[in-house]
């Protein structure tokens, strides 16, 4: 996609001004998904799926900046739910996932 250098200088001034206002963005987003994710993981400890933790917050920037974090958590740690089940969910959803025998019947075909 192209942007006409007229555009960006009409809407934002410079590039630079464009840049700052994309980092603003990002950032705006990640703070948004970091506030949910604090929600979301009160109400988990909360409900008894996953154990407190002595540094909530540290927990909370790990498990957002690592894609797989929570399974490292798990698996290296005294563990962060309170039972396997999710954990046992998540196996059987990588061993099966839903759609492998569509996507094997496609590439049969």
């Amino acid at each position: 996609m192209h942007t006409a250098p007229g555009l960006i200088t009409h809407h934002f001034g410079s590039k630079v001004a464009l840049r700052s206002e994309c980092d603003a963005e990002v950032l705006r987003r990640y703070q948004a998904l970091k506030d949910d994710a604090r929600v979301a993981m009160k109400a988990s400890v909360n409900a008894g799926v996953v154990r407190p933790s002595l540094d909530e917050e540290a927990r909370l920037r790990y498990l957002l900046s690592r894609p797989i974090g929570t399974l490292l958590v798990e698996l290296l740690t005294e563990g962060l739910f309170t039972t396997r089940q999710m954990l046992d969910d998540y196996l059987d959803y990588v061993g099966d996932p839903p759609g492998e025998d569509a996507r094997a019947d496609d590439a049969a075909a």
